[in-house]
């Protein structure tokens, strides 16, 4: 993407992550590449599996050790190498850079802990705030995101699930980072709830101009929020571009795969195609492109090597050896006759 070094808050390069167990490795990661310009709004989607999530616990330099090894690569977020701090200084940096909204709000908080004393806990912390000033600004922070102050001496059962979901991204937000890394931020919230956190997730981004790193499965909210959009497919991106780029003229198989799939309002009657087999174990993974089992378009060379990536356009690259030769490729015909009939 067309996205110069000054302009870049998150670079990631080249990032392989595996886990060692007793008797296999979890090959989690597999040659990441995302960039992310400072304000903007990225997806990142794919299935269960996919590195979605090891990939945000990379960037918060939070991987287990010693079963969760970095192979290769690197992530440099505002021109700190994350993976080369220690402990302590990684600890100054989340908070304070970089936060990350967990996906289940419930264990996600602590139980025992009223949620004035969670949100506070960040800013003495990382602020260094004494102890009455961080529960001021505490019952600030509810207040912002439509919850009363009078509530911070509640605990996490007290609150409904979209409440407890507004509570973390106020933890989130406590230190202003510069990154927002958001994990299945409405999962298991009903369709109202969920439109209420997704706006008041784009009201802070306008507000405090936080940069926001969306980790989804649902295209709807990706519509809705990003500006960018990274598919992931077995621990690696094999498509990237923008919003239009991705819904409009999608490129990759698995890509036009996961469209097939949703249903259609416009065309009730449509029948859903789902992706054929299983997703890929990351234990075994197969040589060549890992789609290639699943792959409607397949060819010898998908069999025998991982495909580069391939720049369609300025904004729009795809990890497929059908864009070797572009005017021979059944996706690129089929966009330009739509093309043509919309003329």
């Amino acid at each position: 993407m067309k996205n110069h070094d000054q302009e870049l808050l998150l670079n990631i390069e080249n990032l392989h992550i595996h886990f060692v167990l007793k008797k296999e490795t979890v090959k989690a990661l597999n040659g990441v590449d995302i960039k992310v310009a400072r304000g903007k709004t990225i997806g990142l989607v794919g299935e269960t599996g996919a590195g979605k999530t090891t990939t945000a616990l990379a960037i918060m330099n939070m991987i287990q050790k010693p079963q969760g090894r970095i192979i290769d690569g690197k992530i440099t977020l505002d021109g700190i190498d994350i993976l080369s701090k220690n402990r302590m200084e990684i600890e100054s940096i989340r908070g304070n850079l970089v936060s990350m909204i967990f996906q289940d709000p419930m264990s996600s908080l602590n139980p025992v802990l009223n949620v004035g004393e969670q949100i506070a806990e960040g800013l003495v912390l990382h602020k260094h705030m004494d102890r009455k000033e961080a529960l001021v600004e505490a019952g600030e922070l509810l207040e912002k995101i439509g919850i009363p102050r009078s509530r911070a001496c509640d605990y996490p059962h007290q609150f409904s699930g979209g409440m407890r979901q507004r509570v973390l991204i106020a933890m989130g937000l406590a230190c202003n980072p510069k990154l927002l890394i958001a994990d299945e931020p409405t999962t298991a919230l009903d369709v109202t709830i969920q439109a209420q956190v997704l706006q008041l997730m784009r009201e802070l981004k306008a507000n405090f101009n936080t940069t926001i790193f969306m980790i989804t499965h649902d295209f709807g909210i990706v519509a809705e929020m990003c500006d960018e959009v990274y598919v992931m497919y077995a621990g690696t991106v094999i498509e990237r571009g923008t919003l239009t780029d991705i819904f409009d003229h999608t490129r990759h198989p698995y890509t036009e795969g996961l469209f097939n799939s949703l249903p259609d309002i416009e065309h009730r009657n449509r029948e859903l195609i789902p992706i054929h087999g299983r997703t890929v174990d990351p234990t075994n993974l197969p040589a060549g492109c890992p789609f290639w089992p699943r792959c409607n378009y397949i060819c010898d060379k998908c069999r025998q090597d991982m495909p580069p990536e391939i720049l369609v356009s300025d904004t729009h690259g795809v990890k497929c050896w059908l864009y070797e030769n572009t005017s021979e490729n059944p996706l690129m015909r089929r966009d330009y006759v739509a093309e043509e009939n919309n003329d």
